[in-house]
């Protein structure tokens, strides 16, 4: 058993309602704040655990931390680019299915 797949001029018309794209939009904006939230709170408790453990050379905290830290500058800047290009990225609306 299987469903059939709606054709295109279906899918065009779903996402015309207001409703239909407000609720997908907003539905990403809260799950996308939610995991930052948990990101943190998981990155700063990881970060704590590394600094306090005792056992730990000096140096392979330096470079674990160093890590970490490399990795949220590059997110960063690849979401400011993604925000940036999107402004002014003249074939987003040109493209139909």
């Amino acid at each position: 058993m299987q469903f059939t797949k709606p054709a295109p001029e279906v899918w065009d018309r779903y996402w015309v309602g207001i409703y239909n794209r407000l609720e997908r939009g907003v539905g990403w904006i809260v799950f996308s704040i939610g995991c930052v939230i948990l990101l943190t709170y998981g990155g700063f408790q990881a970060v704590e655990a590394i600094i306090a453990d005792p056992e730990l050379a000096v140096i392979v905290k330096a470079g674990i931390i160093a890590v970490i830290g490399g990795l949220v500058i590059l997110l960063i800047s690849v979401i400011r680019e993604k925000l940036f290009t999107a402004r002014t990225d003249k074939y987003q609306k040109e493209v139909q299915r």
